[in-house]
């Protein structure tokens, strides 16, 4: 009996294995984009959509057309046929209160005018207080204007405009931040590409790279920082496309363009963009165990690029 029980649990073991061995090399795809200023990511697994899950509870409720028959005609058989109200009580009761109306107001007439006073003079004193203080803010105004004191609000309207100007930076702007930052972090940068260039060459080499679109407008209304960003953006964009072509498994380009705006406001850039990226989970597995395996083995070493990755 024991026997028995050991060797169904062990066909039990031996099937999850298997099925685990065959899920991990199902392929995965994943739908990347940023269109409209909108980020899109879709994963799906198996046939299955496993982000963004649907919202619970979003049915729409059904609405009863009770006074409608198939026809898509409405019913009046159960409704009652009410005579219009004649049009002699209505110019009555008009006249009735017109009357009334003009009763109350010759009745508010008469209180006022019993009710009425002539009005008071007012008095000097109230003149001449304030002529004295017209005076005094002249005078005040006077020495304003001759100590040649600036108003504080100018500054105030500029120093918002910088504070702006620096909350959103060009594109421009931050790609030369971003090769200061490189510049001052280069050797673990390059400890970093040392870590992982050998095994992700390897993992890209089994990734299906699908339906590839780029439209780009690098827009400025300086004509000198439009060329400049319009450059960064076509070099990078080109040699990334380039050096996945050479390297994946399959790589297809629906479309790729871009254009400079010159002389219009940076707020008109736009970077839409989408692709479809397939994998088996077993090959990103593999990549992870490589790298994990490889920094302990050698944790000295590449001991700054966790500094670089944690930001210290």
């Amino acid at each position: 009996m024991i026997k028995v029980i050991l060797q169904v649990i062990g066909y039990i073991l031996l099937g999850l294995v298997i099925l685990l061995i065959i899920l991990l090399n199902h392929p995965a795809k994943i739908r990347l984009g940023y269109i409209g200023k909108k980020m899109i990511i879709e994963v799906k697994f198996l046939f299955l959509t496993l982000y963004p899950r649907k919202k619970k509870g979003t049915e729409t409720e059904e609405i009863e057309f009770d006074d409608f028959d198939d026809s898509g005609e409405i019913d009046f058989a159960d409704e009652k046929d009410e005579e219009p109200p004649a049009l002699t009580d209505n110019i009555q009761v008009t006249e009735e209160t017109t009357d009334t109306s003009q009763t109350a107001l010759t009745v508010t007439e008469q209180a006022e005018d019993e009710t009425a006073e002539p009005p008071e003079e007012l008095p000097v004193p109230v003149q001449e207080s304030t002529s004295v203080s017209t005076d005094n803010d002249k005078k005040s105004s006077k020495k304003d204007k001759g100590s040649g004191k600036k108003d504080s609000r100018k500054p105030e309207k500029g120093s918002k405009k910088d504070k702006k100007a620096d909350e959103n930076p060009h594109l421009a702007d931050k790609i030369i931040a971003f090769a200061e930052d490189f510049g001052k972090k280069k050797d673990g940068v390059v400890l970093l590409i040392d870590l992982i260039w050998a095994d992700s060459v390897k993992f890209l080499k089994k990734v299906y790279f699908t339906g590839l679109m780029i439209d780009f407008e690098v827009a400025n209304d300086d004509c000198a920082k439009a060329a400049v960003t319009y450059g960064a953006v076509s070099t990078c964009v080109y040699n990334t496309v380039g050096f996945l072509m050479s390297i994946a498994r399959k790589f297809t380009v629906k479309s790729v363009d871009i254009d400079c705006l010159y002389n219009t406001a940076s707020e008109n850039s736009r970077f839409d963009g989408e692709i479809t990226v397939r994998f088996r989970p077993q090959s990103l597995l593999n990549l992870l165990y490589a790298l994990i395996f490889k920094y302990l083995f050698h944790t000295k070493k590449y001991k700054p690029v966790i500094d670089l990755v944690l930001g210290k």
